[in-house]
């Protein structure tokens, strides 16, 4: 994965042809394959709220350019944990996670997620 300070320096030189890179880095073919993981996410039986939050970025990880709105990667996730994680989540936050802002709710999984590890 290409850092921040390269992309800057990469798109000064290339310009428009910046765009491009993409597709050279991750062909379409395996982003298409690893978007379509996205959508299917579930919490495994033995999986901890940590656990499949981490599974979860690492899968984002190997998909830099999924292209997939943060609401939708916070709903996708949420709605893969079980029954009785999500009533964790929900009585956590003091009310359904999926009320609150994208930024709040993103904070809120990974504290909780950091807590649930320890």
């Amino acid at each position: 994965m290409i850092g921040s300070s390269m992309k800057s320096e990469l798109h000064h030189y290339l310009g428009s042809s910046f765009e491009s890179i993409p597709e050279q880095i991750l062909p379409t073919g395996k982003t298409a394959k690893l978007r379509a993981k996205m959508p299917s996410f579930a919490q495994r039986d033995d999986e901890s709220l940590y656990e499949a939050w981490e599974r979860f970025k690492d899968l984002q990880r190997q998909c830099p350019y999924h292209g997939v709105p943060d609401w939708l990667l916070i709903q996708t996730f949420y709605n893969g944990l079980d029954q009785s994680q999500k009533m964790f989540v929900d009585a956590t936050v003091g009310g359904a996670l999926m009320g609150k802002s994208i930024e709040a709710a993103k904070a809120l999984l990974k504290e909780m997620a950091s807590n649930n590890y320890h």
